[in-house]
């Protein structure tokens, strides 16, 4: 062996998953879409959006989602998605080709800067408790015009890189979803019941719905979360 190398050391996760959840947002939507399509086992710990001492303490930051195994503490969505597909086995969430990795990781930034920014305005309406129509067009408009792109890459196929569903539909949809739920996805939430009465993403995209709903397929019901 080289000088200055060693052999890595292999960690095996023994404890419970702890997995901290407000499951409405869309970067707790991924996580929980992750963790069902892997079957991966998790105890879910509901979290008061207006106390998150509880959070805090368990993991020194405020945000959700954010999770907890064998000392290991986690927060930030994405990099969860990547903890799991590192750690556990079930269907790949990334790719492991240099290729369609790269492709997977456009898509990524695609859902947050694209997407992102139109559902910020949609979140900010609910919070503050304003219903203005001319926002609600402008936003409408903004998020038809965004997804043009996704619309047409997703021409023929019910994937963005692959065969089968990645980090790349996971990040997007869960995004979008916000313009599009249907009445039995809406049900889940006072927040997306609001969202679904405001928001759409117009015609010509059902391509871009078709893969909201794929992706949601995997969501399991909220209030299976609270036992």
């Amino acid at each position: 062996m080289s000088a200055g190398l060693t052999t890595p050391r292999l960690v095996l996760l023994t404890m419970t998953l702890t997995v901290h959840l407000l499951p409405p947002s869309p970067n707790n939507t991924k996580v929980l879409i992750a963790l069902a399509y892997k079957e991966i086992d998790f105890v879910p710990k509901l979290i008061d959006p207006f106390d998150r001492s509880e959070l805090v303490n368990s993991t020194g930051q405020c945000l959700t989602p954010a999770m907890e195994q064998d000392g290991i503490k986690l927060f930030d969505s994405m990099a969860m998605l990547r903890f799991l597909d590192a750690n556990y086995p079930g269907p790949r969430l990334y790719a492991s080709d240099r290729e369609s990795h790269k492709e997977i990781e456009k898509w990524e930034s695609f859902h947050k800067f694209a997407i992102g920014p139109w559902l910020g305005k949609a979140f900010g309406m609910f919070f503050k408790k304003q219903d203005d129509p001319e926002v609600i067009a402008e936003i409408n408009q903004g998020i038809h015009e965004a997804t043009e792109k996704l619309e047409s890459a997703l021409e023929g196929r019910d994937w963005l890189v692959g065969d089968s569903m990645t980090t790349a539909d996971i990040s997007v949809a869960c995004f979008l979803s916000f313009a599009c739920y249907n009445d039995e996805e809406a049900e889940q939430s006072p927040v997306w019941m609001w969202m679904q009465k405001r928001f759409d993403l117009g015609d010509g995209r059902e391509q871009c719905r078709a893969l909201v709903h794929r992706v949601l397929a995997y969501l399991p019901q909220f209030a299976a979360l609270t036992g």
